[in-house]
């Protein structure tokens, strides 16, 4: 039990050290930004349909957040580099798989609420520009959460209470962080938990943090900007204006798809996956430790 708690202890630490850091660097970085006269004029508008103050609020989340892993990890607790997911090796390639990842299955559910007569197109609005500022914006704020869930979190557990840990208290402080917000119903943070399940799976299986912040973003960004539901509760541009006719338990309702029986159903059904079929996420969750060459 001492044991425990001494593990315990020391997570606790390393987590303030990593928020203290954090903290003091975002405070720097955003109050810097604030005197520049065209961001401050930017920062009147509190509205989340603001892409730019958007990118502006979450840009230095992410830079702090990857500063503050890095020193946490490297230099203070002499982890390995490679823990931390951040290697340039397969960057792209495993970004652009996990975009493509989550946004099929976010057009899958969307085909299947079309087909059950529970989704209605309403409108259309090709606003190239704030389309690509939205896309901007769902980068940077999934790389910031995976950084700080996946990248910092995981690693922290994993070294000292194992890998199983590791995924599941990650994905559980995940759903905690959403608790406040809009429309928010136990359904919701369910699947919330669960994709944080899923994206711990697939910065194990990658050994980087690139495909699971691809999945993030395109998950957030193809059911909101371009799909129309409202991600996690919150309202944004869209480019297709969808209302919802059917029960909330199969459309998501107010909260967006991923409040939705069907993002329960893709979610644990890719879980399942990799815990049981992809034998070298199989063997890390079995103890073995991360190795060079991966695994199909």
């Amino acid at each position: 039990m001492s044991d425990f708690f001494k593990k315990l202890g020391w997570i606790i630490v390393d987590i303030s050290l990593f928020l203290i850091i954090f903290g003091f660097l975002a405070f720097g970085i955003t109050s810097l930004l604030a005197i520049i006269p065209a961001v401050a004029s930017i920062g009147d508008d509190e509205s989340f349909q603001n892409p730019i103050l958007l990118i502006i609020t979450f840009f230095p989340l992410l830079i702090s957040a990857a500063i503050a892993g890095y020193i946490v990890h490297y230099f203070v607790f002499k982890r390995d580099l490679a823990l931390f997911g951040l290697q340039k090796q397969g960057m792209v390639k495993d970004y652009c798989t996990g975009f493509l990842f989550g946004g099929l299955l976010i057009l899958a559910g969307f085909f299947i609420l079309r087909l059950l007569g529970y989704l209605d197109i309403l409108n259309y609005n090709f606003a190239y520009g704030t389309i690509v500022l939205f896309l901007v914006f769902f980068i940077v704020q999934s790389l910031f959460e995976e950084i700080a869930f996946r990248s910092y979190l995981m690693p922290v557990i994993e070294s000292r209470f194992g890998l199983w840990p590791a995924l599941l208290i990650s994905s559980i402080l995940f759903a905690l962080i959403h608790l406040d917000n809009n429309n928010i119903a136990v359904l919701g943070i369910i699947n919330i938990f669960l994709a944080g399940m899923l994206l711990g799976l697939l910065f194990i299986k990658y050994k980087n943090v690139w495909a699971a912040a691809g999945l993030h973003c395109s998950w957030n960004y193809v059911q909101s900007t371009i799909l129309g539901f409202e991600v996690s509760g919150e309202s944004v541009f869209n480019m297709i204006e969808t209302q919802e006719n059917g029960p909330d338990l199969i459309t998501g309702g107010a909260f967006g798809f991923e409040g939705s029986l069907i993002s329960v159903l893709f979610l644990l059904g890719m879980i399942l996956y990799y815990v049981q079929k992809n034998s070298y996420v199989m063997s890390r969750l079995d103890g073995m430790p991360q190795i060079e060459e991966n695994i199909t």
